[in-house]
């Protein structure tokens, strides 16, 4: 299972992270890159490493690389973060949801990730709120770039390569940083 957040020109990145069932690790980070570069590098990660599928941020500049991914026949799936959540009652949108969920199995200690510093202070720079419905509302990237505090590529590109409940069964070559024990890293948020 591949994450990938995707940038352009800007001063954002786009981060493609695999991951294999509780291990996720940086596949590929990537500055100003045009999205037939960004879909070319997507097709290069998920046959390097036999991934089953590829779940991409689809809102905004993504859109072109799901759509160039599909035309390919790449296993792709598009994420909308705005889109509704599966708990509609505790969660304002599909971005609360998955980062929630992400959040319990870091505290499940669920997860095993390679350490990264800019990761670490990405996910703990995640702020939230609850609404006046009493969902959990994650902070916009806007809102974050107003108190100065960069766009959380990488964060959001692990968000994604655990966004969904299931995990499909394939075979991802883990990197032999992995062996033979995985580094662990706890984070509050």
């Amino acid at each position: 299972m591949l994450g990938v957040d995707v940038a352009r020109y800007g001063s954002d990145e786009t981060v493609i992270v695999a991951r294999r069932g509780d291990r996720a690790w940086i596949a590929g980070r990537h500055r100003k890159q045009d999205t037939m570069a960004t879909t070319g590098r997507v097709v290069r990660a998920i046959h390097d490493l036999g991934a089953a599928k590829a779940r991409v941020d689809v809102v905004g500049i993504g859109a072109g690389v799901v759509d160039r991914l599909k035309e390919q026949h790449e296993p792709v799936v598009g994420l909308n973060a705005g889109a509704a959540p599966r708990d509609k009652k505790r969660f304002a949108n599909a971005r609360a949801e998955w980062c929630w969920g992400l959040r319990d199995r870091f505290e499940r200690g669920e997860i095993a990730i390679c350490p990264d510093d800019e990761l670490a202070a990405q996910l703990a720079g995640i702020r939230y709120l609850i609404d006046s419905s009493g969902r959990i509302q994650i902070e916009s990237k806007e809102d974050m770039r107003s108190r100065g505090t960069p766009s959380p590529d990488i964060a959001d590109a692990l968000m994604l390569a655990f966004s969904a409940r299931e995990t499909p069964a394939f075979n991802i070559r883990i990197p032999d940083m992995w062996q033979p024990s995985p580094w662990r890293m706890d984070n509050d948020w």
